[in-house]
């Protein structure tokens, strides 16, 4: 077995030494083989390099925060833009709750500006995300003009805040003149057990 390992490894040099297309292509495998490994090489040099170039790009942004001195400032502004934005949304012990509140308003609104509702449907959708329950209102009936206005004017200013989503009068029959409203408001939810 050894002698056959001999006899053949002589005719690979035999070979080796009597063929010089089999020299170049062996030299032209070992030198795409080594241009393959210095690229590859080189890619993991210039990704090393870019992420050095983040981390260094992080750590001056990270300082130049810790430098910053305006923190205090900007915590006071957003504390007052937090009480603002508070302001405007409403409060209720449940989603039934808030509900009522929303139908009431309207109907004494419209009540004080001598509009009648023919129909209130009110509806609510819970944001999962924000923890608020959006409670919607779509309403008609029959439209005065100047007390139509005078109730979509006093509704947008209001306090906290209704969202006007949409609102127009059906002038098609001279008779009787319709409007239509559709508007939300934002509720925070707090049951108490």
């Amino acid at each position: 077995m050894k002698a056959d390992m001999q006899r053949q490894w002589q005719q690979v040099r035999q070979q080796w030494r009597d063929n010089a297309r089999l020299r170049v292509l062996a030299a032209v495998v070992v030198a795409i083989l080594l241009f393959s490994f210095l690229q590859h090489l080189h890619q993991l040099q210039s990704e090393a390099k870019q992420d050095a170039l983040r981390q260094w790009q992080r750590l001056q942004d990270v300082t130049q925060l810790s430098r910053e001195s305006h923190w205090q400032e900007y915590a006071e502004q957003s504390e007052g833009a937090l009480e603002q934005l508070q302001a405007r949304l409403w409060h209720a012990e449940s989603e039934g709750q808030a509900q009522a509140q929303l139908r009431d308003l309207l109907q004494q609104m419209l009540s004080k500006h001598g509009l009648t509702a023919m129909r209130i449907n009110i509806t609510s959708l819970p944001d999962e995300d924000s923890g608020l329950v959006q409670v919607r209102a779509d309403l008609n009936g029959d439209y005065l003009p100047g007390a139509w206005q005078d109730f979509v004017f006093e509704l947008s200013r209001h306090s906290p805040a209704v969202v006007i989503e949409h609102d127009s009068v059906n002038r098609t029959n001279a008779a009787r003149n319709l409007y239509r409203l559709g508007l939300h408001a934002w509720f925070v939810v707090e049951a108490h057990q």
